[in-house]
Formats: structure tokens, C-alpha cells, sequence
């Protein structure tokens, strides 16, 4: 990871459920976490441009196409890494998804989430926080 570190994801809202994906690289190995990366220094302008740049590189979503309405953005601040999740409600979904830098992708119940239900599922670090911040908002 490099240093400072400044990501951003996309966090998908259909039907109560928030579309993550079981990571196969790192950071983060084996948890679960919405689609999203780092900022590329002269390809993204802004936090937004590198959310939608990543989420199309890991999942093949095309967020130009979505019916999306934006319910807000959540941002971790430390030394040295920011992140940002993007939270948008959509209606419906008939994009193909491609897991490029996931095991999977599935649609998981935000209850399932905060409540860790599955057992065998582990999220990144800061997933719970996220979520409660969505739930905060809708």
C-alpha cells in the first residue's frame, strides 16, 4: 500500500442489501468490502472519479448506466489514508458482475452485515462503521 493512501468505493443499495465482494488480493485478503481502490495520481481528478474508475475494474459495473440516487458518502481519515464510500440506491440491477479482484460478489443484508450472522463471513475493519452510517442516513 502507498503511502499516503487515498481510496474510494461504491457502496450499492438494492432492496436492503449492499453489494460486497470477498477480496482475493490485499489489503484486506478474504474480507468483505464494497468495490473500491486507490486514487491514481493524473487518471482521477477526485474521491468520486476513483470510486466509479475501481468499481468498473473490479466488478465491470458501469455506473453511468445505473438508475442511481446518491444517499451519501462516509470517510475514514488517519495519518497518512483517507477513504471514502459513496453510498447510492438503485432500483433494480441487470448488469453482468465480473469479480476481477474478488473471490465473489454477492449482495449481502445490511442486518447480516452489522450482526455478522454468517459467522465464516469477515469484513474489512472499517465495514461496520460504513453500514452504520448508511443506516443513519436512509
Amino acid at each position: 500500500m502507498r503511502f499516503p493512501y487515498h481510496g474510494a468505493g461504491i457502496a450499492l443499495v438494492l432492496d436492503n442489501k449492499i453489494l460486497m465482494g470477498k477480496r482475493s488480493d490485499t489489503p484486506f485478503h478474504g474480507t468483505w468490502c464494497v468495490p473500491g481502490g486507490c486514487r491514481e495520481k493524473g487518471i482521477d481528478k477526485d474521491d468520486f472519479a476513483t470510486a466509479v474508475r475501481e468499481t468498473f475494474e473490479e466488478t465491470g459495473i458501469v455506473f453511468s448506466d445505473l438508475d442511481a440516487t446518491y444517499l451519501g458518502k462516509w470517510t475514514l481519515k488517519a495519518p497518512f489514508f483517507s477513504w471514502s464510500t459513496f453510498f447510492y440506491r438503485i432500483t433494480s440491477f441487470d448488469q453482468k458482475l465480473v469479480p476481477f479482484e474478488f473471490y465473489e460478489l454477492q449482495w449481502l443484508k445490511i442486518d447480516d452485515i452489522l450482526n455478522k450472522t454468517d459467522k465464516k463471513k469477515h469484513f474489512r475493519p472499517f465495514t461496520k462503521s460504513e453500514v452504520q452510517y448508511l443506516l443513519s442516513i436512509i
